[in-house]
Formats: structure tokens, C-alpha cells, sequence
């Protein structure tokens, strides 16, 4: 029985290694979005919010982060909210 324990443990040490810390903002408001996507900034602190996230950046933090990250497109159109979409 003691075995059995001991292997439990190690496996769910071994399964949790790349979750020794939380992500930052940026990478939790990716994951919120599919691929393929479009998205307000408005829409991702809502979806983060809805997923219990405490620290949430701001809309001009996402858009300046999405604006230089490769894996968005931006379309902006008059003064309406600009919308991301996710390519990778």
C-alpha cells in the first residue's frame, strides 16, 4: 500500500512541473481565446473574470501586448474597440 502512495505522489509531482507558477496576464488572456477567434479587449478581462482571475490587465496593456505578439492580427475601425484575432 505504501508503494502505491509513494508512486501516486511522484506521478502527480512529475504531471505539475510546468505549473511550479501561475501564468502572467498576458499568457492567461491568451488562453482564453480560441484560434481563430476576434475579440475585444473589453471581451477578454470579461472571459478572464468569469474564470476566477484575479489580477487583470488593463484594456490598453492587452492591446499594446497584442499589437507586438506575432500570433494576433489587429483590425481597427474608427473609434470603435480594436479586435484581435488569434492566427497561431
Amino acid at each position: 500500500m505504501l508503494q502505491i502512495t509513494q508512486l501516486l505522489g511522484l506521478w502527480l509531482l512529475q504531471g505539475c512541473e510546468y505549473l511550479k507558477t501561475k501564468p502572467t496576464n498576458f499568457e492567461a488572456a491568451k488562453s482564453v481565446i480560441q484560434i481563430g477567434e476576434e475579440i475585444t479587449a473589453e471581451e477578454i478581462i470579461s472571459r478572464l473574470l468569469d474564470r476566477g482571475r484575479r489580477e487583470i490587465p488593463t484594456k490598453k496593456s492587452i492591446a499594446v501586448k497584442f499589437r507586438n505578439d506575432k500570433s494576433f492580427t489587429i483590425r481597427k475601425e474608427g473609434r470603435g474597440p480594436t479586435l484581435f484575432r488569434r492566427i497561431l
